[in-house]
């Protein structure tokens, strides 16, 4: 038993797509189709079990949301975005993104002919649906430190200056 456990936890860290459940795990993502682009962020986060997930345009536009099932089989998208909400292109999203967090670098080169996953020079995973002629890349965002303000106190600081003339 020790040794199945052990296995499902080194299957755990092997995944191409890191999903943290402490804190949202950020990347850029480019989705490039035949007569269209989107440029955004994607967070994703371990919600018991469930990876959720959102992706978000530069302008701050949600594009969608997505669940993946604990056991990774099932994937539901929520709140589509008009242009991409046909039964037909939703399809397609959800089985490459089943394909993607399914993926790991042990398995990247089983791939079906349809279908390309592979790890860039820089880190990006870059995806390539040949039959819709989709491309995706997802690059890991760096983690961006908040910075301290100056004012410790949980008070504004408000500056009035007296223009009164003696």
């Amino acid at each position: 038993m020790l040794c199945v456990a052990l296995l499902a936890q080194a299957g755990e860290c092997d995944y191409l797509m890191h999903v943290d459940s402490a804190h949202l795990t950020h990347y850029r993502v480019q989705l490039q189709a035949r007569n269209a682009s989107l440029d955004g962020v994607c967070a994703i986060k371990l919600i018991d079990g469930s990876i959720k997930g959102v992706v978000v345009n530069d302008f701050g536009i949600k594009a969608f949301a997505f669940i993946i099932s604990p056991d990774r089989k099932k994937v539901k998208l929520q709140d589509v975005i008009h242009m991409l909400d046909h039964w037909y292109i939703k399809r397609v999203i959800k089985n490459d993104l089943k394909l993607l967090f399914n993926a790991t670098t042990s398995n990247i080169s089983n791939q079906d002919k349809k279908t390309k996953i592979e790890i860039l020079d820089d880190g990006t995973i870059k995806m390539t649906n040949s039959k819709y002629h989709i491309q995706y890349l997802f690059t890991l965002a760096p983690e961006t430190e908040q910075e301290e303000p100056e004012n410790q106190n949980d008070e504004p600081q408000l500056i009035i200056e007296d223009e009164t003339t003696e």
